[in-house]
Order: C-alpha cells, then structure tokens, then sequence
C-alpha cells in the first residue's frame, strides 16, 4: 500500500559542517536524518559547498536523496532607499534569498566564479577584521585572548573532519570562539550573568559583541539581489525566497499578508518560497502554505540547525506538529527538487529554465521526483547490474550500445517500452536482457528501478528517454561506440589521454576529485567533439565508497564500460632518510590501492557486460610509470607504488581474463610539459630540486635538461604518444599482463 504523502518527510534546509552547525559532522547529520527516516535533505551553505560532494555520498548510502542549495544575503538598493523590510526584520532592503537544486558538478560561469570569489573573499575579510577588533578589546578590559582567524578554522575542520580550505568563518563561529577563549563572564554577559545553555550564552555574545552599535561590529558586503539571483540559475538552480513571517516580533510589509508576497514574488520572477516552521505558529504556516500553493508557487520546509540547539531534522512548527496539508505541500516540493536535479544534470529543462521561468509541467516534476524519494535517490546497485547487461545485449556490429537509466521513470511513462522484470539472479537477469533486447523498443523498463534509454551515443539514449528522434550520429574512429572512464582526468596526462580517446571516437567519462574542474573540460571538449560526448563524475580513488558511487553512477549516465583508465597519481619525492610517513601513505593509497579500489569497483560492470555480449574484449589499463620497470633514486614511495601496480596488473589479468577483460599497463616516460612536473610549488622539477635528486643542479632548467638528455628521442613524453600506446592495447586480442614502456627509448623491454 503506498504510503500517504503527509506520512512521508524531506527537510529542504540544513547547515552542515563546516558551516555553523547543531551537527558535529556530515556523516552526524546523515546519520540523524536516517533516525527519522528522512527520505530527502537539503544542505544549504553560505560561502563554500566543497563539503556537498562528501555529502552526497554518505545520504545515497543512507538511502537519502541529497538536495543542494546555497544561500545568501542580499540587498537591494531601492528598497533599503523607502525603508521597506523584506525578510531580515532589522534591516530594511536587506534579503536572505537560496538558491534549490543547484547543481554542484555544473561548469561554472565567469560571472558565477567572480561571484563565488567575492562572495568567499569579503566574508573572509570580514572575520579577521572582526576577530582584530574583539582580540584588542578583550585585552583592553584586561583579558589576554588570542583570536586567530587560522587558528578558529583549524579547530572547525578539526570538529567538522573537513580540510581547513574548506572553511569560511561565520558570525556564529566567531561568537563560540570568544565563549571558549574568554573565561569572565560579567565581562561577556554584563549583569544578567551567564545564561543556562552554551547555544544561550553565544547568542547573547552575538547581541553584546558582533552586531551593530557593539564593540566587534564589521558590516557585512551583501551581494546585490540581481547578482545572487543570476548567480543561482547560473548554477541551474530554483531561486527561493526564505520566508520569515512570524519568526521576528512584527511580520514585514513585503510578506504579510501572503497575497503582498505573491506580487512581490511574481514581480521578481521567483516560483519556490521556504518556510522554517519552528519558527512560526502552526496557523501561520497553514495560511502561507494553502495561500501560495494554490496561487502556483511551490512551498518547501526546512530546519536550518544552524545554532547548537539538536532539534528534530523532522520540520515541525513551533507549536507541534505541523498539519497534514502542509506536510504534503512540503513533500511535493521536495519531489519537485530532487526531480530538478535530476533532469539539470541530464540537460533536460527543470522545473525552471535557465531565465528564471517556470519550464516542466509541476505535476510531472512531482511524479518524477516521488519515484526518487521512494526509491532513495534510485536502486543504484539494481541500475548498476541491469545497465551492462543492456549494453551488451543491443550490441550491433558496429559495437556496445550506450545505456542512459533514469529512476524518475517508470511503466506508466513509456506504455509501449519494452519491460524487464529484475532479478537478483545473474543468469536470470542475463536472459531477460537478451529478451528485451529482441524486442527492439529504444526504452526499456524494470518496475520499480528505473527506465532505460538505448542508443548509439549518451545523446541518442536521452533523446529515447525524451520520446525524441535522436539527432546525434554516432561517432567515428577506432575507439568508436566505447564508453571510457579516466581517473585524475581533470588535468595533465589524464586530460590529454580523454582528448585523443575523443578523437578516436570514445564517449569519456572524466573521473576526478575536482569536479569542478573535470566539468568544465567536458564541456569544453563537448564544444569540439559533441554534445555528451564527455561527462564528468567525482572519485577519491584512495576511498571505496567513493569509488563504488563513481562506477555506479557511470553505469547510470552510459550504462557501463569498455575502457577503464586508472590514470590518477601522487608523487612524493624524498630521500628515505627524511620523508614524513604521511606521505609514504599518501602515495601508497593513491597509486597502488586507488588502483585496486577502482578496478573493484568498475571490473563488475565489466562483467556483467560480458555476460550479454561475450565476443568482446574489454580493457582494463593502467598508467603506471617507467619508474614501475627500475627503481627511482629519491623517489622510492612513487616507484614502489608503480612497481606493485604492475604486480596488480599481471593478476588482475589473470583473473579477469575469464570474463572478456585484458588487463595492461603502459608506463610513460616522465611528462615534463605537465602540471605534475611544471607546477611552480609542487612540480617535479622543484621537488627533485629541493632533493637534491639531480647532481649539481641549482635551477629548475638544470633538472629538466637532465631528463630531457636521458631520452635518447630527445624530449619528455606527451599526452597523444601514451594515448595511441593505450588504443594499441585495445586493438590487440592477444595481449593481456604486460607493461608496455612509452619512453622514448630510455626504457625497453627485456
């Protein structure tokens, strides 16, 4: 029986470390929201969102959608000029707007990276500006108090267990640091004296010390409310007004009545408000929500837990629960959302375009995203098991098919698609692949896990999903109708191998730690080669779950792989007499675990691809080193990682040989144009400066003109020279366990 919607709960609106948070740490929050069986949160951060991809990966082993959001404050110019309060009851033209469903891993615009600078830049500014000020006035009224903006951040990314990058200092931060560090409390807390709760007493430190007229008061630098709002749709996100109603002591002009705010609202081409409703009486919450759900806008709920206070993650108002109306207004809302992003990172229109305009039909977005909330984001293990299968068995000729899931469609969607009823038995699900695939449908169907689009490219697939005729052809080249997957392929060799598999035909998956950056190579390189042609997705490879969530969500967007590259790599060079152990490590669980948590995680999809269509090879390739073939003077942790790779390779060949899969590795010689070799802080030719590793050598030019004169063709390898070695690889049906050297001569085979 299915579940009425006022039963079921999403929370749209949480801080998480290492933002001013009620929870210690991300897996804290996670962890509370599965308490209550929380079917979707939203993290929603001022200044920095690096901590979202963490996030994600620990709410979708939780069975959790993870939503995305961000918030901040704004002002707007001509209502701070007639005095007219918005949202912040003590600052007249001043406006907290978030930003819904944004999506992190989108390429961002020159006008979004200058806003996030500034944005990031001015707060940072700030806290030290008001941590000097209250550090000298402590001293002045005789405490002796140390309030270092660096020493505060470590000790928020020690709490948090985020990297201190990661930290941008709020007011609240600041106010639990004073109460830390200051130890008289008619100093803090005048003659009222102490107050009955830490989250108490810093709320009054913020009163007495950091707000305007008091002894730590800097003025914040509001973004405009034209900037943050392009700022959220570049993001392809829903701007969302926050609304305060009841919360402060007298309701605003601009939100009360409701049918004020619905004009308001209309007028600057915003369709999603938010309530927090602890903050507001019950009846409150009933009239904002029937008033604006009815006038076609949708109405979220969220908690913030931005104070120390352990409230429920559960939104309640602040006289008990909330009614039945209201939960399911708010549970639509959080449908809609998750369906947003779904459909942004798909390129498909959300529920606004990228104008700010309602675009899909609400009804539809609801639908869409209730399957996802059901579904915990989607049966990502079932997707992963299915999608290969497809491939291989609409496998033409001409080579795999491409296989695109989408766990917001179902039966009812596509009444004439082919449908598979899924199993958990291998041979079982093997055959009813095959059969579906005799069908012919461009769709396929398990109930109750997801659609499945096929096509010849990543675009034809979605084109299938759409109900659209696919425009796309399908590509050319030797690696032509192969889905490859490179890791560390945001940069240096691992960008330069993506290129030429490109060219050569390839769809490529980008798998790197920064996505960021990842993303905006792929669509760069979708500008020259197609669209879809290249997709970003995140991985650690020295983290498991990481790299179990990178291969499952390959298996969504192409339906598995041919080509697995394990490109990524850290090198630590120093003599064994002096480096740290720390880095030994790093190196270690980078080059030569990451190398097996990632083939774990990937050679599966391989398998079950293999099952469907068994006269065709596929290929696992290392990028190991020529440092994998001799030992390296100084640079023993690389060389050993590279030396246990190749053990790696010769085993896993053994192993997977069975199941159609060739396993290599090609070991270039050094690539001295790369960032691992050219980066002016990290570079080789510094670090092998600093080392000594070079007899005599006073300058980086000396270091290189000792490797280049080590090769006897006389330069340093390239990108294009280990991309052909890695196609020649796939092209032999003969080859598996070997090491192939891409040195220029300076090592050969033995």
């Amino acid at each position: 029986m299915e579940t009425p919607r006022a039963e079921l709960a999403a929370n749209t609106h949480v801080h998480v470390p290492p933002n001013f948070s009620a929870f210690d740490t991300v897996s804290d929050a996670v962890a509370s929201a599965r308490r209550e069986g929380m079917r979707a949160v939203g993290v929603s951060n001022f200044y920095d969102q690096s901590v979202y991809a963490r996030f994600e990966t620990e709410a979708r082993a939780a069975g959790i959608v993870p939503l995305f959001g961000l918030e901040f404050i704004t002002r707007d110019e001509g209502l701070a000029e007639r005095g007219v309060r918005v949202n912040d009851p003590a600052n007249p033209g001043r406006v907290y707007l978030c930003g819904k469903g944004i999506n992190p891993l989108a390429p961002r615009s020159e006008h979004a990276q200058t806003t996030a600078r500034a944005i990031r830049e001015a707060n940072d500014e700030r806290a030290e500006r008001m941590l000097a000020t209250l550090q000298d006035y402590f001293r002045q009224q005789g405490a002796e108090v140390s309030l270092n903006a660096e020493d505060i951040s470590r000790e928020v990314a020690q709490r948090a267990e985020v990297p201190t990058a990661w930290v941008s200092l709020q007011e609240r931060h600041i106010a639990r640091a004073v109460y830390d560090a200051v130890d008289d409390p008619e100093l803090l807390y005048g003659q009222a004296g102490e107050p009955a709760s830490a989250s108490e007493a810093q709320g009054v430190i913020r009163s007495r010390f950091l707000k305007a007229g008091t002894p730590g008061f800097v003025p914040e630098v509001p973004l405009s409310f034209a900037d943050a709002h392009r700022y959220i749709l570049d993001m392809q996100g829903i701007p969302t007004y926050p609304i305060l109603a009841d919360g402060a002591p007298e309701m605003s002009e601009v939100e009360w009545p409701p049918d004020s705010l619905i004009e308001w609202l209309r007028e600057r081409e915003i369709h999603a408000v938010e309530l927090i409703p602890n903050r507001n009486a019950s009846e409150v919450v009933d009239r904002y929500v029937r008033e604006l759900s009815e006038a076609g806008f949708i109405v979220m709920a969220g908690t913030e837990h931005n104070t120390n206070d352990r409230i429920p993650v559960e939104p309640r108002a602040a006289d008990g629960a909330l009614g039945e109306g209201a939960r399911a207004v708010f549970y639509d809302a959080a449908c809609v959302i998750a369906a947003h992003q779904a459909r942004c990172r798909r390129g498909e229109p959300g529920y606004v375009d990228a104008t700010g305009k309602r675009a899909a039909d609400l009804a539809t977005l609801i639908a869409e995203g209730a399957r996802l909330l059901e579904r915990g984001g989607g049966d990502r293990e079932a997707i992963a098991r299915i999608a290969p299968r497809l491939r291989g068995a609409f496998a033409t000729e001409d080579g795999p098919a491409v296989v695109v899931a989408d766990p917001a469609r179902d039966r009812d969607d596509y009444p004439s698609a082919a449908v598979l009823e899924y199993s958990t038995d291998d041979a079982a699900l093997t055959d009813a692949a095959a059969m579906a695939a005799r069908e012919g449908s461009s769709v396929v169907v398990v109930p109750d896990v997801a659609a499945f689009g096929i096509g010849t490219s990543v675009a034809a697939a979605r084109a299938a999903l759409a109900g659209r005729p696919a425009e796309e052809k399908r590509p050319t080249g030797r690696l032509a109708g192969k889905v490859a997957v490179v890791t560390g392929a945001a940069q240096g060799f691992g960008l330069g191998i993506t290129e030429e598999l490109l060219a050569d035909g390839a769809t490529v998956i980008l798998a790197d730690l920064n996505v960021p950056l990842a993303a905006a190579n792929a669509e760069r390189l979708n500008a020259t080669f197609g669209a879809d042609r290249a997709l970003a997705v995140r991985i650690d490879v020295g983290d498991e779950r990481s790299c179990l969530d990178a291969a499952a969500e390959v298996a969504q967007l192409t339906g598995g792989v041919d080509l697995f590259v394990s490109n990524a790599g850290v090198l630590r060079a120093e003599s064994v007499l002096t480096q740290p152990v720390a880095d030994f490590d790093l190196v270690t669980a980078v080059n030569y675990r990451g190398y097996f948590l990632t083939v774990r995680a990937f050679a599966p999809l391989m398998v079950s691809q293999h099952a469907t269509d068994p006269s065709r090879w596929l290929d696992i390739v290392e990028v190991n080193s020529k440092s994998g073939l001799e030992g390296s003077k100084r640079n023993f942790a690389y060389a050993g990682s590279k030396f246990g790779g190749i053990g790696l390779t010769q085993s896993f060949a053994l192993e997977l040989v069975e199941y159609g899969i060739k396993v290599n590795a090609v070991c270039p010689g050094n690539y001295l144009d790369g960032p691992l070799w050219m980066d002016p802080e990290r570079g080789l030719f510094v670090q092998y400066l600093r080392a000594g590793k070079v007899p005599g050598a006073t300058s980086v030019d000396d270091v290189r003109a000792f490797y280049e004169a080590k090769v006897p063709m006389g330069r340093g390898c390239l990108p294009k020279d280990l991309a052909r070695a890695i196609v020649y690889i796939t092209e032999q049906s003969y080859e598996t366990g070997q090491a192939l050297p891409v040195t220029g001569g300076q090592n050969m085979l033995n």
